[in-house]
């Protein structure tokens, strides 16, 4: 059974990084999950918003990416 790393990343920074070297230490495919509305704004911003929806228990659809292939 091939292993699947997922993750979502506001920056594509190091959590995307990360995933890559997992997705190569485990020879598994690799999923990104974003929000539909990308997080534009700057760090202290982004926080804000995202502690707001958390409160809210705001659940936004998301949107993936299998292989560069929109799935939904």
């Amino acid at each position: 059974m091939k292993a699947l790393v997922v993750y979502f990343t506001w920056t594509n920074g190091n959590t995307e990084r990360i995933a890559k070297v997992l997705q190569q230490a485990l020879r598994a495919d690799i999923l990104k999950i974003a929000a539909p509305d990308d997080y534009h704004e700057d760090y202290d911003t982004v926080v804000r918003k995202s502690q707001e929806e958390i409160r809210r228990g705001y659940r936004p659809r998301v949107k993936a990416w299998l292989h560069g292939n929109g799935i939904a």
